[in-house]
């Protein structure tokens, strides 16, 4: 399970940042929807995790490592 879940986490993470361009999402949310892709995910492929913690560390890590590329989406800012 260690071996999929950082490319799925680095693709959940780069999905919330899309899904950024078009709607108002806060870090938060963005953070949320990538665990939960994540998990649903897995648990579509037969995985249980019963950590959560694992799977919101592999997303902030991908976050992490991915910051210069995430970058290049720019985001809808919260209109008032």
């Amino acid at each position: 399970i260690v071996r999929a879940l950082e490319p799925l986490a680095k693709d959940a993470v780069i999905a919330a940042q899309k899904l950024g361009v078009t709607e108002y999402l806060t870090g938060v949310a963005k953070k949320n929807h990538a665990v939960q892709t994540v998990a649903q995910t897995l648990s579509n492929a037969g995985f249980t995790v019963k950590d959560e913690q694992v799977i919101k560390n592999a997303v902030e890590k991908a976050y992490a490592e991915q910051k210069k590329l995430l970058d290049q989406y720019p985001q809808k800012v919260k209109e008032d």
